[in-house]
């Protein structure tokens, strides 16, 4: 899975990272790019490699925190604090070449296979995002509706993830704004403020906190995509801050949990995507 090395991911990372040192986490490097990560009871196996052209970085681990959520867990975290060089304010891995390179010998010395790999990899990333620009916007539609059903004092059972299915069969869970309100009050200890609206140009901005008491992690989140609907305006974008404040303090253990009790209980809204052309 790809994440943009922006500092949001970077933030996320770090307190992540400070869960897994007090949970006592220990790493093997068995290759570059390669670390098995144990918990004194389970091993899982973590790569990560470094794409310096997209200023992004390629990671996966086994644990089901990661598998659920597709978003770093505690093991990628430790992994990535170790091998952060804070002289370089980068991390000491292979490219995703090498690492392919070094997993797929076959591959390695030919630099004709490295170009097709990339231009393939280049081509599926490219629809990826698209599907990944869709899935947000049809998620952020779908919780808008949540939130005005919720605004309105409407009684009804709001699904705690998404199931978004594309034309290849495969699934993208994203959790709902009625499940990082649950996901919020089966972790505690987080106090959400709200900061107050601000205007830059023809845009609203929406502005919130959420702080991590346990953690001393305190996190600001902005909303600004305006509803379709013009009712409920500004509580919809008060509530989506908050909301995207959530999502920076949620232990991804937690979010994990919702998930499997959503799937369990059936809170699941399932979408099937409509098929995107090829770039």
């Amino acid at each position: 899975m790809r994440f943009r090395l922006d500092s949001a991911f970077r933030l996320k990372v770090s307190a992540l990272a400070k869960t897994a040192e007090g949970l006592g986490l220990q790493i093997d490097e068995i290759s570059a790019g390669r670390f098995l990560v144990s918990d004194g009871k389970r091993i899982f196996h973590v790569t990560a490699a470094i794409d310096p052209a997209a200023n992004e970085i390629d990671v996966s681990c086994e644990c089901e925190t990661f598998e659920n959520s597709r978003q770093p867990c505690v093991h990628i975290a430790l992994v990535l604090k170790q091998r952060y060089n804070p002289e370089t304010n980068s991390f000491d891995l292979p490219s995703v070449v090498e690492l392919l390179g070094a997993v797929i010998p076959e591959f390695a010395g030919a630099e004709e296979k490295v170009a097709e790999v990339r231009e393939v990899e280049s081509r599926v990333q490219k629809l990826i995002e698209v599907d990944e620009e869709k899935i947000a916007e049809l998620a952020d539609e779908f919780d808008v509706r949540q939130i005005v059903i919720s605004l309105a004092g409407e009684y009804e059972d709001l699904p705690m993830i998404y199931e978004f299915r594309d034309s290849r069969g495969q699934t993208r869970t994203v959790v709902s704004w009625n499940g990082y309100i649950k996901a919020a009050r089966l972790q505690g200890n987080i106090r959400v403020e709200f900061l107050g609206f601000e205007r830059v140009g023809d845009r609203i901005i929406a502005k919130a906190k959420a702080v991590d008491l346990k953690r001393n992690i305190e996190i600001p989140a902005v909303a600004s995509r305006l509803p379709r609907s013009t009712e409920f305006v500004h509580e919809i974008l008060a509530s989506k801050a908050i909301r995207n404040a959530l999502k920076k303090v949620i232990d991804p253990d937690i979010l994990a949990k919702v998930i499997e009790h959503a799937k369990r209980m059936k809170s699941v809204k399932e979408v099937q995507l409509k098929e995107v052309a090829s770039p």
